[in-house]
């Protein structure tokens, strides 16, 4: 759980840290309450990690094995 936790945190930052450079790249200002980024919620960080675990337990049991080649 931590390891989704964590992930999620990550990819939210690597999503911010894009549009952060985008906005850069096209001249637009890159500080300021409309590009400020939301802070995280325990409640919603607990349900993306739940849902990541989630689709890992599903795919494990549902999607047939795909062997590395």
């Amino acid at each position: 759980m931590i390891s989704d936790v964590s992930a999620v945190l990550m990819r939210d930052f690597s999503v911010n840290l894009a549009d952060r450079i985008d906005r850069a790249e096209r001249g637009e200002a890159v500080t300021g309450p409309a590009t400020a980024a939301s802070p995280a919620s325990g409640v919603t960080l607990g349900i993306r990690a739940a849902m990541m675990a989630l689709r890992r337990v599903f795919r494990r049991f549902f999607v047939p094995y795909q062997a590395a080649s």
